[in-house]
């Protein structure tokens, strides 16, 4: 996400981690970044909390749940990992009549926290993209608009996180005011396998089905506790690394205009 950020040419200011977890995207950023950037992280659980401010003394931690954490709209910058669960976060009042789940419910918080100009940088879980109900995908482009979004093989997180999910890696700009909308095309999901007398169809997000090249594995269904579930099967001998270097490097250039 760094490389990615560096690449759209963002330029250091005020950061912001819902979900920060013990610090792990900061202690992550590029020294050419730290700097030139204030970090403000927001951690539900008060011992975790107490871990990232030992470890990254000079951040903002915020001990508290971020659907009830008031924050200024002043952000040139918002970045993570957000929490994944199915709950639908009733909480805050101002979103809670959109129904959204926890992981969307951030994008969409942390997406309006950006002054306009400012980017963001996720990595979720797929069904922010290719769920049949694009709600969560409507609120996010009333705000921002897609740069880039990339997708892993199952897997890519079993090391670090013990995982198989599917993820994928998207970044956002938040549009100027009066700016027009970009590209919508990523609201809707197309079918890139059809059906068959032994499995069903399979639909993903229109984006991938138009970038290909931005899909670093194959789409595939496998048994899930409720019946065929989606997945992306790792390429056979491709490696990992050098196939998202390469997607990184189809991010636009230097692009960044955020007010300092």
């Amino acid at each position: 996400m760094w490389a990615g950020l560096l690449r759209l040419g963002w330029r250091g200011g005020r950061v912001l981690e819902p979900g920060i977890g013990t610090g792990m995207v900061p202690a992550l950023m590029p020294p050419v970044l730290r700097e030139v950037s204030h970090v403000t992280g927001v951690e539900l659980d008060p011992v975790t909390a107490r871990i990232a401010r030992l470890l990254q003394p000079r951040a903002r931690i915020v001990t508290g749940d971020f659907a009830r954490t008031e924050l200024p709209t002043r952000f040139d910058l918002v970045i993570g990992n957000p929490p994944f669960s199915n709950r639908t976060v009733r909480s805050d009042r101002t979103l809670r009549s959109l129904g959204l789940r926890l992981h969307d419910y951030f994008i969409v918080k942390a997406i309006k926290l950006l002054k306009p100009g400012g980017l963001a940088a996720f990595v979720t879980s797929h069904g922010t993209m290719d769920k049949a109900d694009g709600s969560a995908r409507v609120q996010i482009a009333k705000y921002a608009d897609l740069l880039s979004a990339i997708r892993l093989p199952e897997g890519s997180f079993r090391a670090d996180a013990g995982t198989d999910v599917v993820v994928d890696i998207l970044f956002f700009r938040r549009r100027k005011y009066g700016e027009p909308e970009g590209d919508l095309s990523w609201l809707d999901l197309d079918e890139v396998c059809p059906a068959t007398e032994d499995e069903g169809a399979i639909r993903v997000n229109r984006w991938f089905a138009c970038h290909r090249h931005l899909v670093l594995g194959a789409h595939a269904l496998t048994s899930g506790p409720f019946g065929e579930t989606y997945t992306c099967l790792p390429n056979d001998g491709a490696d990992l690394a050098t196939a998202l270097d390469d997607a990184i490097g189809l991010l636009p250039v230097a692009i960044y205009d955020g007010q300092p």
